[in-house]
């Protein structure tokens, strides 16, 4: 998966991750490019009025389907949308306004796992 995005992309989701120990700190980069993606998806989708877990099935089979993903790759999408979504509290309801630099965000991103 490629990482070619500036490391201050999401700071906050990336300290969150970093000062609870949620995850190493070698995969930090690679959730917030997950939960980059994932919100890309959501915006382009027009799902954010979707409840979570269906939001979240959508870019899983998305994911694993389009973009080519292996089966770690698909599952660390899941684990990185679900602590993305209990750091925005979004698993209790609709999505949180969506940062605008999103989709120029993700025209930088290479997609896929390949």
């Amino acid at each position: 998966m490629q990482t070619s995005y500036k490391p201050s992309f999401l700071p906050e989701f990336q300290n969150y991750l970093r000062q609870r120990g949620l995850v190493l700190e070698k995969h930090i980069p690679f959730f917030a490019r997950w939960a980059h993606l994932y919100l890309a998806f959501i915006r382009q989708a027009r799902g954010e009025s979707l409840p979570f877990e269906i939001r979240l099935e959508r870019f899983l089979k998305h994911t694993s389907i389009q973009e080519n993903c292996q089966g770690w790759q698909v599952g660390q999408a899941e684990k990185a949308i679900r602590l993305f979504a209990a750091f925005r509290g979004e698993e209790k309801g609709p999505v949180p306004p969506i940062p605008a630099d999103v989709d120029a965000l993700a025209e930088n991103l290479k997609s896929g796992c390949g």
